[in-house]
């Protein structure tokens, strides 16, 4: 039950960090102090990222409830899957190929979503299979308890902002 609240909460926590993405693109961006060239660039990649930050929050939350009922070899093939399509990926987007036309950067930015949105797919194959390593309940989306969202809150906050951290 706490992984479908898990899940709610990362989708809630990535849209506002999507809504918010131009500025946090600016200030991180800033404390890394760029150059203009670089900044351009890397602007163009890390705002698509932010923007798609519901998608890495779910697989993040998939992943880990599998690795927390003690399978750790389903979600290393589903990660593993989903980055090996992503090295693939990332040449054809960025340089294009046949009717996919080039889109620099960008096109790496679009590469590693889609290739995070499969990722999230493959698990929700799995839960609909009812995978028994993957606990989830949809039933926080119609009735949230506000204690379980508090729990999470207090237990994943400082993982959440060290993970931040740790990316700059």
């Amino acid at each position: 039950y706490a992984s479908g609240h898990a899940v709610l909460l990362c989708i809630i926590l990535g849209v506002i960090v999507g809504w918010t993405a131009d500025i946090w693109a600016a200030w991180i961006l800033h404390l890394v102090g760029l150059e203009p060239a670089v900044d351009t660039l890397a602007r163009s990649y890390i705002l698509l990222v932010l923007k798609a930050s519901p998608v890495l929050y779910v697989l993040m939350v998939l992943e880990g409830t599998m690795r927390a009922t003690g399978d750790t070899k389903t979600p290393m093939i589903v990660i593993g899957t989903s980055l090996l399509l992503n090295v693939l990926l990332d040449p054809i987007f960025i340089f294009g190929i046949g009717p996919i036309k080039a889109m620099g950067i960008s096109g790496a930015a679009w590469a590693t979503i889609l290739c995070q949105g499969l990722g999230v797919l493959i698990f929700i194959i799995l839960r609909r299979r009812n995978h028994p390593n993957l606990p989830l309940s949809l039933k926080p989306f119609v009735h949230p308890r506000i204690g379980t969202v508090s729990l999470l809150m207090r237990i994943g906050a400082p993982m959440f902002f060290g993970g931040g951290l740790f990316s700059l």
